[in-house]
């Protein structure tokens, strides 16, 4: 999906991350958290002399994002959130998603990931999020997505789903006021 946009922002240095254990990269070593992905995360843009941003996340990383935005002395000039994991009780496809991953991290770990790795799966999960069906950017993210889950480590899905389950947005909130 990113990918894609790059083409669209010409203007722009864009520069995607992929989060540790969560597709192609390497999972951390320590223990997986939005605090930890969100260090991650401030580490890279320290190494790259990064500092006044826009930060995007999609899905789970929008909250690697707000942590990110509370942990970090870097500028950032704006937040992009997209399509969130937020608490919301009224939001049918983020309490399916929830589900989807709740129920996955308490499977043996096999069973697990032929859950995760489930094309029927992996479209219901896609289908809930979208709002314009058949499209071929909607194909083209599906295709992405099995991609994904068949590449993610399961550790760091697992551990990374815990903690999510245990933050509430006061969690992400800070004592230092920032204009975003």
């Amino acid at each position: 999906g990113y990918v894609n946009l790059t083409d669209r922002l010409p203007d722009f240095h864009l520069i995607l991350l992929d989060l540790p254990g969560l597709s192609e990269s390497d999972p951390l070593r320590g223990v997986h958290s939005i605090e930890q992905l969100a260090k991650f995360l401030d580490s890279f843009a320290t190494q790259l002399k990064l500092n006044d941003i826009i930060v995007v996340g999609h899905s789970f990383g929008c909250s690697v994002v707000f942590m990110f935005a509370k942990l970090t002395n870097k500028t950032i000039s704006a937040i992009c959130l997209w399509q969130p994991v937020i608490e919301n009780p009224r939001t049918i496809s983020l309490q399916l998603s929830k589900w989807y991953f709740n129920v996955a991290i308490i499977l043996p770990d096999r069973v697990a990931q032929l859950l995760l790795c489930s094309k029927p799966a992996v479209y219901l999960q896609d289908i809930v999020l979208f709002t314009k069906r058949g499209s071929t950017y909607h194909k083209e993210i599906l295709a992405q997505d099995y991609e994904n889950y068949a590449r993610l480590n399961l550790r760091a899905l697992k551990e990374s789903v815990q903690n999510l389950n245990t933050l509430k947005l006061d969690d992400y909130s800070s004592k230092k006021k920032q204009n975003l």
